[in-house]
């Protein structure tokens, strides 16, 4: 007999559903909210009392790699070190862990079922159509009516100073209007001009919360593989950024650094192109998701017993 294509993978054991509402990603700017003196947001990251929070998010920094690559981060060791960065908690990415669900849960604390960022490929019923939300999103699709949920700069904005330094790219861009709407948008071509700009918003006087965000390491895994000497090289510039914030906002600052989901390289060996294999397609209408978390949206029962 030949051999069975499907047994000859090891495919491991899925993680458990991530603690929503506890330790995850959803939890990080609510936490912020509530550390700032917010009503209405529960602190469940502990963080301490502050006026001015500046969250850094690194798209694709995990912790097992922040771990296995702690050579390349001089900085954030040193801190750690010294006592002064100890880690609240290790927290859960969303489900499904890409960049659309995960940023769309930080942006509003909510699981992905709810605001219904559900991945980086979905079906839209109503154009009967699989759509993107990440960058090239679909124009058939209004962000406001898809993630219609407040997000947590929307839901301070009048009460502090909410800003987002980014790349020009993303100022309204329809993922941005999804998942985080609110406050001021802050661009920067290069890292010294972002965290130049950081700390001019942040000198300003009375309460704050940031959003920093740096996608460079993403990028590299990308295209190199994050055991990469680019991954490598973008981990260092990303320590240098902590490290330039550190010395340049306000003392007092509260500087929070998490991610929205890890990385890892998976062997040639380790892939399965479902597409060529007609059983595992058969009855399929449209395919979406991306390798972390396929999507498969089956052909309706038809009359008389038909497949779905």
């Amino acid at each position: 007999m030949p051999e069975d294509p499907y047994h000859s993978v090891h495919i491991p054991d899925l993680p458990a559903a991530p603690a929503y509402g506890n330790r995850s990603i959803a939890d990080v700017l609510t936490s912020a909210a509530a550390s700032l003196g917010m009503e209405g947001f529960t602190n469940t990251l502990s963080l301490p009392a502050a006026s001015r929070v500046c969250v850094v998010l690194a798209d694709g920094l995990g912790r097992n790699l922040l771990k296995q690559k702690s050579a390349h981060t001089p900085f954030l060791r040193s801190v750690q070190q010294a006592g002064q960065g100890e880690v609240p908690v290790w927290l859960d990415s969303a489900f499904p862990s890409t960049t659309a669900a995960a940023l769309s849960s930080f942006g509003t604390g909510l699981p992905a079922g709810q605001h219904g960022m559900v991945g980086y490929d979905v079906l839209d019923p109503d154009q009967d159509k699989v759509v993107n939300l990440l960058g090239n999103w679909d124009p058939g699709v209004d962000p406001a009516a898809w993630q219609p949920f407040p997000t947590v700069f929307e839901r301070i904005a009048d009460q502090v100073d909410v800003s987002t330094v980014s790349l020009s790219q993303f100022d309204g861009s329809p993922m941005t209007r999804a998942a985080l709407r609110g406050g001021r948008f802050i661009a920067g071509t290069t890292s010294h001009a972002r965290t130049a700009a950081a700390a001019d918003a942040m000198a300003a006087p009375g309460p704050a919360l940031m959003y920093f965000y740096v996608n460079d390491l993403d990028k590299a895994g990308h295209r190199y593989g994050c055991r990469s000497e680019q991954w490598e090289y973008q981990l260092e510039e990303l320590d240098a950024t902590v490290k330039r914030l550190n010395s340049t906002l306000p003392a007092g600052t509260t500087i929070l650094l998490t991610a929205d989901h890890g990385m890892l390289d998976v062997a040639e060996q380790q892939r399965i192109d479902f597409s060529t294999h007609p059983d595992l397609v058969d009855g399929v209408r449209h395919t979406a998701g991306e390798p972390r978390m396929v999507h498969l949206y089956l052909e309706a029962a038809q009359a008389g017993g038909g497949r779905r």
